[in-house]
């Protein structure tokens, strides 16, 4: 390899590490943005795994409250209800607002054909 190819070897190498750093201190930028949603999806998740490992504790502290207060068991089962209906309404929304599209990727059209 002579003296002038290995310069601009050299050279491209450089230009590499240095758009690497860049594109690594973009990333942690925009990735410090999605900490603190990903944080409270986490503790949802956390939450819904709990309740349905206790489901049946749960159950029995509903049948109970059925049983004892029958008109405040209905109102939090009616609003239980308008609350499932909403998400269900909204999940393809929030779906479709959620999505993240590489930049410069078109939002909308035919999807690129494969490569071979």
């Amino acid at each position: 390899m002579s003296g002038e190819a290995a310069r601009q070897l050299q050279a491209r190498k450089d230009r590499l590490l240095a758009r690497s750093t860049a594109l690594r201190s973009t990333l942690a930028r925009e990735a410090a943005a999605w900490e603190s949603p990903l944080a409270v999806a986490d503790r949802v998740l956390v939450m819904a795994r709990w309740a349905h490992a206790q489901r049946w504790w749960l159950i029995g502290a509903g049948a109970l409250l059925l049983a004892k207060r029958p008109r405040r068991a209905l109102r939090w089962l009616r609003r239980g209800w308008w609350l499932w209906r909403v998400s269900r309404r909204l999940r393809p929304w929030v779906a479709t607002a959620l999505s993240v599209q590489p930049r410069g990727a078109p939002t909308s059209g035919p999807a690129p054909a494969p490569r071979a």
